[in-house]
């Protein structure tokens, strides 16, 4: 039982009112008629001794009628476990196609699961439009305050697509997760020679995705080469042309900058220019990208990709993006370099990063990871709950009150009318 309104249970006071009455009230004698008084004997009376409560039926009554005045402001209401036990069977739209996903979801469905669909509201029929909208952490918060007892759901866990803050798992929910078939897709396609391509092959399963270079021979002035399957339109190499400009005291560090420059330009179907310059004989010049290795602003802000130093003791990183990255590319070196902090901070893997970063092939790579976060760390996030969701039920008593209340009042009004009360 809950209250809408508690506050009129001081009203529950009222009922000394009709006990005092009844109190303090004396039931009249019995009127016998006779003809003369010649015959009737004088007698000592009784004191009135006590205070008795005279017509306790109708004092019941009238007390009663309060109580359920009162209850009826005070908005009582009953509150119970649900009758019916709901039961969710919730698949990612697509995955109901799976060979291995068939036999179970048959099973659920003939145990009593009803069918919804992993996507904002869980809709009973399947959108197509939910594909692209997924964030399993959203979606297993919504689904916690659902008004399902069980839920088992069968989804692919891409790990791209748990983005967010982590959700802790009720024992109520069952995630299940099929094994991911490995893909193997061509990210990128360059000619490399008059008769040759260098092919950038994505490789991803449940655990791992990996990219991996190869050759491959074409004929002169093909345009689209085919593999696994995938045609791919061949590009061409533009030359990415960086230029490093230091200052004396900056020679080591530009040094450094140079070698890593070599490492990155033995990628293949990665053409690379390299010019080094003293910052007493620079002039700029349109560029891909300057390195600016200087105590001095670089005198061009904005005008290309630009990598600056500038010191920050405070930085995480030696090399961190600085800013909006449109339409040029800013990078900031947080520290001077030298041969321990460029191994330890993986300084050529990050100016990598920044001097190829190309969101096409970001893109195109993301639609092939098949990554998955396995079911036992998923579940091992799990609330100590209660294996079974009681969902609570909430009953109005308005209506029965007011019958009720009406029913008292005939009774009494009757009860009092026939007792002369």
């Amino acid at each position: 039982m809950q209250f809408a309104n508690p506050i009129w249970l001081w009203a529950l006071s009222g009922l000394v009112i009709p006990v005092g009455i009844h109190l303090l009230s004396r039931k009249e004698g019995k009127v016998i008629y006779i003809g003369s008084l010649r015959h009737l004997d004088e007698s000592s009376t009784k004191q009135f001794k006590a205070i008795r409560l005279n017509e306790v039926l109708l004092l019941i009554i009238r007390c009663l009628l309060i109580i359920l005045t009162v209850l009826l402001l005070a908005g009582i209401q009953w509150k119970h476990a649900a009758t019916e036990e709901q039961k969710w069977l919730v698949i990612e739209p697509g995955i109901q196609k799976d060979k291995t996903i068939i036999s179970l979801a048959d099973s659920l469905t003939v145990a009593g699961y009803e069918t919804h669909y992993l996507a904002p509201g869980f809709p009973a029929e399947e959108d197509t439009t939910a594909y692209n909208v997924k964030n399993y952490w959203a979606l297993l918060n919504e689904l916690k305050s659902s008004r399902a007892q069980e839920v088992v759901v069968l989804s692919r866990s891409y790990l791209k697509d748990f983005t967010g803050e982590r959700v802790m798992f009720p024992s109520t929910i069952r995630w299940i997760t099929p094994d991911a078939d490995p893909k193997q897709y061509p990210v990128l396609a360059a000619r490399y020679k008059s008769d040759s391509a260098v092919v950038r092959l994505a490789k991803s399963d449940a655990k791992l995705t990996s990219f991996k270079y190869s050759t491959t021979g074409i004929s002169p002035g093909q345009q689209i080469i085919s593999l696994q399957n995938d045609p791919i339109t061949l590009n061409v190499t533009d030359t990415l042309h960086v230029t490093i400009v230091y200052d004396k005291d900056f020679q080591f560090d530009a040094t450094i900058m140079e070698v890593s420059l070599k490492s990155i330009g033995q990628i293949p179907a990665v053409a690379m220019q390299t010019t080094v310059k003293r910052t007493t004989n620079f002039q700029y010049t349109p560029t891909d990208w300057v390195i600016w290795l200087s105590d001095k602003p670089f005198p061009e802000p904005g005008a290309c990709h630009l990598i600056a130093y500038e010191n920050d003791p405070t930085a995480n990183d030696i090399l961190y993006p600085e800013g909006p990255q449109t339409p040029h590319r800013h990078w900031t070196l947080s520290q001077r370099l030298n041969i321990d902090n460029a191994l330890q901070e993986h300084l050529t893997v990050t100016l990598a990063n920044a001097l190829l970063q190309d969101s096409t092939l970001e893109q195109t790579a993301d639609k092939v990871d098949q990554r998955t976060i396995p079911e036992t760390f998923l579940q091992a996030s799990s609330e100590n709950l209660s294996t079974t969701k009681r969902v609570i039920a909430t009953t109005q008593l308005d209506k029965y009150l007011i019958i009720l209340i009406a029913l008292m009042l005939l009774t009494e009004r009757l009860l009092a009318y026939k007792r002369n009360q």
